[in-house]
C-alpha cells in the first residue's frame, strides 16, 4: 500500500509533534499511546454577546416592616424600604401584592405575642426578562502535543512500516453547569469523544520522505447565562437574591486525523528532517 492510499484509509486526528518511538510501550506488533494534549480556540470564530443583569441583593429586617399590633407586613412601610432599592415601581407594586396575598395565611399572633413568621417562598425562578441567553459562542480544536511520524526522508530505499503505533486524545462533550439551563433547552448529558491515529504496518513510504499524521477532535463551544431570582420572607424579613447561572455546551464538529508529507528532492542524505506545524489544524 503507498502513501496516498495509507492516507485516505486512515481519518482521525490530534496534534503530535516530532520524536515517537520512544514515546510508545511495545506489545506483540503493535504499540499505542494516550498522548498529552492540548486545546486551542480558533479565535476568528468567535462570538460573545452581553449576559443578562444581576441585581444587588436585598435583606429588610423584620422590625422594618412589621405592624406588631396585628402581626402582618406593614406594605406602606415595606414600601418605603424597597423603594430605597434599585427597584422599579411596577417590581415594587408586584412585591406589595404578593406579600399582602400572605397576610392573611401564613401570619398569626398567639397571647398578644408576635409568632415567628413561616418561611414563605415569594419567587423561585428565572428573573423576569433574565433568562438565560447565548453568551459564547466558538470552535476549538483538541489535539496531541506529538506527532506521530516515520522519517525517511535521507533514505534512498522505500521502507516498510514493521510495527504499528498509534494515539489518542480523548474530550469531554455535551453538557456541563446548571441543571436549569441544561433543562430548558433539552442539552445532552456530559460524554466523552476520543480520536485515534495509526501508523500501521505494512505501509510503505517512499524514499526522500518524511511523513507524519496526528489526530484530532474539532468542537464548538457555547456558553449561557441568566439570572435567578430568590424570593422569600422568613422571621429576618424580606429578602431577594438574584445570581448568576451559568452553563457550557459543547458539540462535536468533526474528529479525524491531519497528515503532513515533505519530500527531499534534492536526495541529499545530510539534509535535515523536516519539523512539522506546531499550530492547530486546519
Amino acid at each position: 500500500m503507498k502513501l496516498k492510499k495509507f492516507a485516505t484509509f486512515l481519518l482521525s486526528a490530534t496534534f503530535l509533534l516530532v520524536p515517537l518511538s520512544s514515546s510508545f510501550a511495545a506489545e506483540a506488533n503493535e504499540q499505542s499511546s494516550s498522548q498529552k494534549q492540548v486545546s486551542i480556540e480558533e479565535s476568528n470564530s468567535v462570538k460573545t454577546f452581553s449576559a443578562p443583569s444581576v441585581a444587588p441583593k436585598i435583606d429588610i429586617p423584620m422590625d422594618e416592616i412589621v405592624d406588631k399590633k396585628s402581626n402582618t407586613i406593614d406594605k406602606t412601610k415595606l414600601k418605603n424600604e424597597l423603594s430605597k432599592q434599585s427597584i422599579g415601581s411596577n417590581e415594587i407594586d408586584a412585591i406589595i401584592a404578593k406579600v399582602d396575598s400572605i397576610n392573611t395565611t401564613t401570619l398569626k399572633k398567639t397571647n398578644g405575642e408576635i409568632t415567628p413568621f413561616v418561611y414563605t417562598v415569594l419567587y423561585n425562578d428565572w428573573a423576569p426578562g433574565k433568562s438565560p441567553v447565548l453568551t459564547y459562542d466558538g470552535n476549538w480544536y483538541t489535539y496531541a502535543i506529538v506527532w506521530l511520524a516515520e522519517d525517511n526522508y535521507r533514505s534512498t530505499i522505500p521502507v516498510t512500516i514493521s510495527t504499528t503505533t498509534s494515539s489518542t486524545i480523548n474530550e469531554s462533550l455535551g453538557f456541563s453547569g446548571d441543571i436549569n439551563i441544561k433543562a430548558k433547552f433539552g442539552f445532552q448529558a456530559s460524554y466523552g469523544a476520543s480520536q485515534t491515529a495509526s501508523k500501521s504496518t505494512g505501509v510503505t513510504v517512499d524514499a526522500w520522505t518524511y511523513w507524519a499524521t496526528r489526530p484530532y477532535i474539532y468542537w464548538n463551544k457555547k456558553i449561557y447565562q441568566g439570572t435567578w431570582k430568590y424570593e422569600y420572607i422568613d422571621d429576618a424579613g424580606y429578602h431577594l437574591y438574584e445570581t448568576p447561572n451559568s452553563g457550557e455546551n459543547r458539540t462535536l464538529l468533526t474528529k479525524t486525523n491531519d497528515y503532513w508529507t515533505r519530500t527531499n528532492s534534492a536526495h541529499s542524505s545530510t539534509a535535515s528532517s523536516p519539523i512539522p506545524p506546531a499550530s492547530m489544524p486546519y
